[in-house]
């Protein structure tokens, strides 16, 4: 057989064995490598154009539409009308009276973009949830802080002392160790909200995943913490669970504070406390720190950028494209004329809604993307799940 001489030798050596009446379709297509459709095609070419119809076709449209010159002025000149306009709503005023289109959205697209008229939005920073927002690098002191419960232990009274401790990472500068009863967010905020008075407010504050930063029952992670740090603009990053080492500055202190201020326990919370402001000052004003050239933290100090007091009251901006809606008292949100709980945290708090595409809409707590709404679902999902095709 004349393999070598091309497919369209091949096509015909088939057709001659197959008029045979010796070989079954299955068996030619088999032979061919091609599904018994295919070679039923050829047969019906065999018998209509003989050897003229094995040769190789174009699979280009034999009458590819063209777009009439003066329905793309039409679009043009509509365009230039309505700027804020998209090609889906430019086609749809183009349509004839029954509702006929004109072209294609996606060749409308096209052609505009071909014209230098598609104004491409600018995507926003995508920070993801705080669960998952990636860490950014700290480029010095005054930066960063990284905020930790220290673990609990028992005091000489029996009950429980449960330390916070929070640090600038850049100029390892310690600046609370709450000596704290039980973990709250209540309790935190006061040793925060001091921090912020004095010192200003940070770019990103990097947690574990426990309490009081993160609940694994809210969308997000979030908690009334971190929803407040989120209001003031900085930027909520947690270590991956069971990774300590990824604050390692902060665990290195933490065996420091063990050593120097737990061990034995003091009687009372309060004395306990007072202890632990001694080993602060110690630790940011006497002790040489072997990263910091033998220097106190103390003396690399820097206070952070932005004014505590100009951020207070301010609210979440969200672009001029989203749809904005206030969380109703019960955390619920209503999209598409459905109720759906968001989350408790988040009650009275406005939140934006942006549609990704026509089955997603991604939900936004000021710059923080908290999940999508899956429209065909009827439900939130956390992730990014790309719309089926």
């Amino acid at each position: 057989m004349p393999w070598s001489k091309g497919p369209v030798y091949e096509r015909i050596e088939l057709m001659r064995m197959w008029e045979s009446g010796r070989y079954t379709v299955s068996d030619l297509a088999e032979r061919a490598g091609v599904t018994r459709q295919c070679l039923h095609m050829w047969i019906g070419r065999w018998k209509a154009e003989g050897e003229a119809g094995m040769v190789e076709r174009s699979r280009a449209p034999l009458n590819p539409r063209r777009v009439d010159s003066k329905v793309v002025e039409q679009l043009l000149q509509l365009k230039g009308e309505h700027p804020d306009r998209g090609p889906e709503k430019l086609v749809a005023m183009m349509s004839d009276r029954e509702g006929k289109l004109p072209m294609a959205v996606s060749t409308a697209g096209k052609i505009l973009d071909a014209y230098g008229m598609v104004q491409r939005r600018k995507r926003r920073e995508r920070v993801g949830p705080p669960s998952s927002a990636p860490r950014r690098p700290i480029p010095g002191p005054g930066h960063t802080l990284t905020a930790d419960h220290k673990g609990y232990f028992r005091l000489g009274n029996g009950r429980y002392c449960y330390p916070l401790t929070v640090v600038d990472p850049g100029s390892r500068y310690l600046y609370a160790i709450d000596a704290q009863s039980r973990v709250t967010v209540a309790a935190a905020w006061k040793v925060f909200d001091r921090i912020f008075t004095e010192f200003g407010v940070p770019d990103q504050i990097l947690t574990d995943n426990g309490v009081p930063f993160c609940s694994a029952r809210s969308l997000g992670g979030l908690t009334e913490l971190t929803k407040r740090w989120i209001k003031l603009g900085i930027h909520v990053a947690r270590i991956d669970p069971g990774r300590p080492q990824q604050n390692s500055i902060h665990e290195r202190m933490h065996r420091t504070l063990k050593a120097g201020a737990t061990n034995p326990p003091q009687q009372t919370n309060r004395l306990q406390d007072l202890h632990f402001q001694r080993f602060r000052y110690d630790y940011n004003w006497l002790r040489p720190h072997k990263s910091l050239d033998l220097r106190p933290p103390a003396e690399r100090l820097t206070p952070y950028r932005r004014s505590y007091a100009s951020l207070r009251g301010v609210e979440l901006e969200y672009p001029l494209h989203f749809g904005l809606q206030r969380v109703h008292p019960n955390g619920e949100l209503k999209i598409n004329g459905k109720r759906i709980y968001l989350s408790g945290v988040l009650a009275h708090e406005v939140v934006g809604l942006d549609q990704v595409d026509e089955h997603r809409i991604e939900i936004f707590f000021g710059p923080v993307t908290l999940g999508y709404y899956d429209l065909r679902r009827g439900c939130i999902v956390k992730d990014d799940i790309p719309a089926e095709k």
